[in-house]
């Protein structure tokens, strides 16, 4: 799963630059001084893998998502780089990445699918087992024009499906933030830039938008949210889904909320909740990433930890940084090996609890509405528990009739 979640990051930070005085050393020291607390086990340095084959030409802007199922990075489209497709309106090819054996392997279907187009949003659905992509914008030659269609592929056909229907849903734009929320099974969208159609480069916006959204794939419907509290209008931000909480995280991006205005690159984070439909910013005061956009993110579940990458704030930035949520109140989600995330200390069935553990006969700390303290949990009456179909069959045919 880690492996899996660096290799997205690896993959989505692909525009560098060099900057005198840059050295290899001084940029490992820099890289190593942005990390944070690393455990004694975890080794701060980076490995460069290859594919002993040929792999995806050069390209920017591509859509990444890690395959929870299968245990492989895909990646789609793009802008093709400048030793590549040269003068291609966009990249339309499918790749997957195997972490464990290291080589590149093209996915791409001969039948329909996606235009050419970078800037897509893209994430895994894990309960579908499909990959989801919504968006994105084309070169057309003399400027860039932007997409509103959504597609699935089904990684077992190898196939794509063009999921687009009439309703009312984000409509066009690109370099949006896409999540897959693994507690309701819906698509999460936030943002994204319309593109500017006299632009000369791939990532020229013209204004940046602030609208949050929501997609069920069983009914493939949109639905646009009305949170209370939001981040402002922005592109190229990262959005990532903390599995331990529950949550989306959101870091940075370009704010545009106006035609003709310079943007502004932001410092801001903030933490979606389904369950509760909305925004919560959670700034710090203290030590921070730099205001940037174009970034890369990926959580990381095994030490409850999200890693940020690179991205633009006044030129390229070659940080890697931590972010992890610390003194959680009793009631939010947690994992036993990351307890001391916990202000109490304790993680009780999933949940930060007041005590180590809930003694009391039938007791339980993850009681609906009662979360972070041990309360009686609910009894199913014994006339309701469940019969298996093999018993209710025996039960029926043994039954005799009722005498006077």
């Amino acid at each position: 799963m880690r492996s899996g979640a660096i290799g997205a990051l690896l993959l989505l930070a692909t525009c560098t630059e060099e900057h005198p005085g840059d050295t290899p050393g001084s940029r490992l020291e820099s890289a190593h001084a942005a990390l944070g607390n690393v455990p004694p086990t975890e080794v701060a340095t980076w490995t460069r893998v290859g594919p002993t084959v040929q792999g995806p030409d050069q390209r920017y802007l591509q859509s990444a998502a890690f395959d929870d199922n299968r245990k492989v990075l895909m990646m789609f489209g793009g802008f093709p780089g400048e030793n590549s497709a040269a003068g291609l309106p966009g990249l339309r090819d499918l790749w997957e990445w195997d972490p464990a054996t290291f080589t590149w392997t093209n996915r791409t279907p001969a039948g329909n699918k996606p235009n050419m187009r970078g800037g897509a949003g893209m994430v895994f659905d894990s309960a579908r087992n499909n990959l989801v992509i919504f968006g994105g914008c084309s070169d057309v030659g003399n400027g860039y024009v932007d997409f509103a269609d959504i597609w699935e592929w089904n990684p077992k056909t190898g196939a794509f499906s063009d999921r687009t229907n009439s309703d009312q849903g984000p409509g066009f734009r690109s370099e949006q933030g896409m999540v897959f929320e693994k507690s309701t099974g819906k698509v999460l969208l936030f943002g994204g830039a319309l593109a500017n159609t006299a632009g000369q480069e791939g990532y020229d916006r013209t204004v940046a938008l602030g609208d949050t959204w929501e997609w069920d794939p069983v009914q493939g419907e949109w639905k646009q949210l009305q949170p209370s509290s939001a981040p402002s209008a922005r592109y190229d931000s990262a959005l990532v889904w903390d599995s331990q909480r529950s949550l989306a995280v959101l870091f940075g991006g370009m704010e545009k909320p106006q035609a003709g205005l310079m943007g502004v690159p932001k410092q801001d984070i903030w933490e979606w909740d389904p369950a509760t439909q909305n925004w919560s910013e959670r700034t710090t005061t203290g030590l921070k990433p730099s205001s940037r956009y174009g970034h890369a993110m990926a959580y990381d579940p095994g030490r409850g930890v999200t890693v940020l990458v690179g991205g633009w704030d006044i030129a390229n930035t070659n940080e890697t940084w931590e972010y992890k949520v610390t003194d959680l109140g009793n009631g939010e989600g947690c994992a036993a090996a990351t307890a001391s995330s916990c202000a109490s200390g304790f993680c009780v069935e999933g949940v930060c609890c007041g005590v180590a553990a809930c003694s009391g006969a039938c007791q339980s700390c993850s009681v609906a509405g009662h979360e972070g303290t041990c309360v009686r949990a609910a009894r199913v009456p014994k006339f309701l528990v469940a019969v298996p179909a093999d018993r209710r069959a025996t039960a029926t045919a043994t039954a005799k009739p009722r005498t006077a």
